[in-house]
């Protein structure tokens, strides 16, 4: 059964957290082209029948069990924000919130086109393998969108309902895999003034890793070094930490203390903040110039649109030289 015509890729009450006026309205940027403007939240951020998926069986439709996800996650994002605080959280919520994460890092149409362009890639790249592909064994998904055609012919134009089916069922086993993850992962707020606001992405969710080693390897839920970024508010932030970057703090620490006690010092003064946040759940206070940094992220990681309380979109024109 079909689910709602507009469905949203970044949940209202999320946007909500970053309108200005009780009509709930929010400054929005395109990047492709440079405009901006004001909405309401229930005009953005969504496309129709995103996840509805047409099948020979019918139309069956992804959107009430985000909704039911969003209806868990709701309450518990809004008493972070009104506490300002992860002190309250238990078990439950941060396994709530950990699917969350995880789904709405892989929800939007970009994810969706990504997915598809990985599968036009393969078939690029199974073309020119002398195989008889007829004589394979295939399941009846990839009969049903010609496979075999696809193959012999070098098509392109994969099915969307088909790579929505694919795209979906590989975004709940990853969540499967990677929630235990994020549970061992060290939780942090991090807070800003309203004059520095945040942005947020259509996709929400970023990444990072400062690590020079494993920064090569690309970002991800399970590389080593990872630091995830969702910006609750236009004034807070959730992060993420690989447990690694808790210990080689503490480690850098120890060994200055033993090599030069004075640098020791000052990067035991620097480090404390990061240390009082992860103790106390409360958050830490950036500076313009972290909040710049992780803003940056937002306008490199978005597949299209910005999204703010503030109108200004100054760095992502700069960046995009627009």
């Amino acid at each position: 059964m079909a689910g709602t015509k507009k469905q949203h890729y970044i949940p209202q009450f999320l946007l909500e957290n970053f309108s200005f006026n009780e009509r709930h309205q929010i400054n929005a940027f395109d990047k492709e082209t440079g405009k901006q403007w004001i909405a309401n939240i229930t005009d953005i951020a969504h496309e129709n029948h995103l996840y509805d998926i047409n099948t020979d069986k019918g139309t069956r439709s992804l959107e009430p069990a985000f909704a039911e996800l969003e209806s868990a996650a709701s309450p518990i994002i809004k008493q972070i924000v009104e506490r300002k605080s992860l002190r309250e959280l238990d078990e439950d919520d941060k396994v709530i919130l950990s699917i969350f994460i995880t789904i709405q890092s892989l929800r939007t149409r970009y994810d969706i086109d990504n997915s598809k362009k990985m599968m036009i890639n393969f078939l690029r790249w199974a073309l020119p393998i002398e195989i008889a592909a007829s004589d394979y064994e295939l399941p009846d998904e990839l009969r049903a969108v010609n496979f075999i055609d696809l193959i012999k012919e070098a098509k392109v134009d994969v099915k969307d309902d088909f790579i929505k089916s694919l795209h979906f069922k590989s975004a709940a086993d990853i969540a499967r895999e990677v929630v235990p993850q994020i549970l061992s992962m060290d939780w942090l707020l991090f807070e800003t003034i309203p004059d520095d606001p945040f942005l947020i992405g259509d996709g929400a969710v970023v990444m990072t890793n400062e690590h020079p080693f494993f920064r090569k390897r690309g970002l991800g839920f399970a590389v080593p070094y990872i630091q995830i970024y969702l910006p609750l508010s236009n004034t807070l932030m959730q992060g993420l930490y690989s447990p690694l970057i808790k210990k080689d703090i503490r480690d850098k620490r120890i060994t200055l203390q033993k090599s030069n006690p004075v640098l020791a010092k000052n990067f035991t003064k620097v480090s404390n903040p990061y240390f009082r946040a992860l103790v106390s759940k409360r958050p830490l206070l950036l500076t313009k110039e972290n909040v710049e940094y992780y803003n940056h992220l937002q306008v490199l990681q978005s597949g299209r649109f910005l999204y703010s309380k503030s109108d200004d979109f100054s760095l992502a024109r700069d960046m995009l030289k627009l």
